[in-house]
């Protein structure tokens, strides 16, 4: 892992990342015995039992529907899509959901489809929380990382740059003890709460 990165003009550390990280996760006292993903996991059988799909799939689903979607609201729409196929989403992810409807019976074909790097770790966190090592890098993730709340501009990531954000949270995890899917959803919680987002 690089131990530093040029982003967005910017030159970031990666102890500067560990301590913002590490700032809202000692923050998060309430949330660091939950295990979101699992409850996610959870979820994403829900949606298998409701519907007779696999739970990859139902996964996948959750995935390709969850671009700026609020979990509530994800969870919503895609137990609407799996009943009937269509939801209150953009015609690219409802695409993408359909693919994954009709032949996403492996990780790596769900993978294929869904294609960015969000969402598909999205989806392993979820369908695989306790073995994943993937990180969600959302806009949160991003913000907890640079202690402020990220820009517009700073929401699109390179792959180098989503990999080496990643490493970071896995870093911090190592030396914490827990899965890095844990550290980013306790610190993402955590970071909703002392933002007031809903």
């Amino acid at each position: 892992m690089d131990k530093h990165i040029v982003f967005k003009g910017n030159k970031l550390t990666r102890t500067r990342i560990k301590n913002n990280i590490l700032r809202i996760y000692v923050q998060g006292n309430k949330y660091q015995e939950n295990d979101w993903y699992q409850d996610a996991h959870r979820y994403a059988q829900y949606l298998s039992e409701q519907s007779g799909l696999p739970t990859i799939v139902t996964s996948g689903i959750i995935s390709a529907l969850s671009p700026q979607t609020a979990w509530d609201y994800n969870k919503r729409i895609a137990l609407q899509f799996v009943r009937d196929k269509d939801c209150g989403q953009t015609n690219a992810n409802k695409n993408k959901a359909m693919q994954i409807y009709n032949s996403g019976f492996d990780i790596d074909t769900v993978k294929r489809i869904l294609n960015g790097n969000k969402t598909k770790s999205f989806f392993d966190n979820i369908f695989r929380p306790a073995n994943s090592n993937a990180v969600t890098i959302d806009r949160h993730a991003i913000s907890i990382a640079l202690g402020r709340r990220c820009k517009d501009n700073e929401q699109q990531l390179t792959t180098k740059q989503y990999d080496w954000f990643a490493d970071c949270y896995r870093w911090v995890a190592k030396q914490l003890g827990i899965r890095p899917s844990m550290l980013q959803s306790i610190t993402w919680e955590t970071w909703r709460d002392v933002n007031n987002i809903g």
